[in-house]
């Protein structure tokens, strides 16, 4: 991307048309090690953030989104659950508010590693559509990519060996936190969703996004609440 007019007399992106085939949905193990190994190389370049990270900041847009939007959501008992989570996850950052506070750098995320984004052949890996990169914190993406692929107990801890995460009882509470802000990012979308979208086929196919995500966030509530 170019917007110093030097060249052509107005901005302009030129794109590499890429082939390949994308990753299997069910991943197996040589996947999930050349990913551990990818974001490992990519979590490498970090920035100093501009200020302190903050959980609250983190999680508050999308109770905000609950509260402006959950009137389209029809079904009562849903709208109850989430609410109660939704606080539940609330309180939890508050009291733990300064868990990532020794954190010095953010990492470069994709943002977005999503089977349709990926192309896999053999341990080699490559990652397309970069819209979303950011700098934050690695266990964002990590979780994603678990969710994503919905890895296996075994998957999960071959992928964090060969990516190097800590197994200590802080660092799995992080991944824990991250993982309920990830469901409610997710909630907080679905629900911005309904807000722009008419047809019942559509609300119909965000409901069941909804209902999943609340039962994701309801188990991993539970797995929380026993640590």
């Amino acid at each position: 991307f170019d917007n110093t007019h030097k060249i052509i007399q107005r901005d302009y992106l030129i794109e590499e048309f890429i082939e390949g085939k994308h990753p299997p949905k069910k991943p197996n193990d040589n996947f999930v090690i050349s990913m551990a190994k990818w974001f490992k190389n990519l979590h490498i370049i970090t920035k100093k953030p501009s200020k302190k990270y903050s959980l609250i900041s983190a999680i508050k847009p999308y109770y905000n989104n609950y509260q402006k939007y959950n009137s389209y959501i029809k079904d009562d008992k849903l709208r109850q659950k989430l609410e109660l989570y939704l606080k539940e996850v609330l309180r939890i950052c508050k009291e733990n508010s300064n868990i990532f506070a020794n954190r010095k750098y953010l990492s470069l995320l994709h943002n977005d590693s999503s089977n349709e984004n990926i192309f896999y052949k053999k341990n080699y890996v490559r990652l397309i559509d970069w819209e979303f990169t950011s700098y934050g914190l690695p266990e964002r993406e990590l979780i994603y990519f678990i969710d994503s692929y919905d890895l296996t107990s075994k998957q999960i801890n071959q992928f964090l060996k060969t990516y190097s995460y800590p197994n200590t009882v802080l660092a799995k509470k992080q991944l824990s936190i991250s993982y309920l802000i990830l469901l409610c990012s997710s909630i907080g979308y679905s629900l911005w969703r309904m807000d722009l979208v008419k047809d019942k086929k559509s609300r119909k196919e965000i409901n069941k996004r909804l209902l999943r995500d609340t039962n994701k966030l309801d188990g991993v509530l539970k797995e929380y609440g026993k640590a």
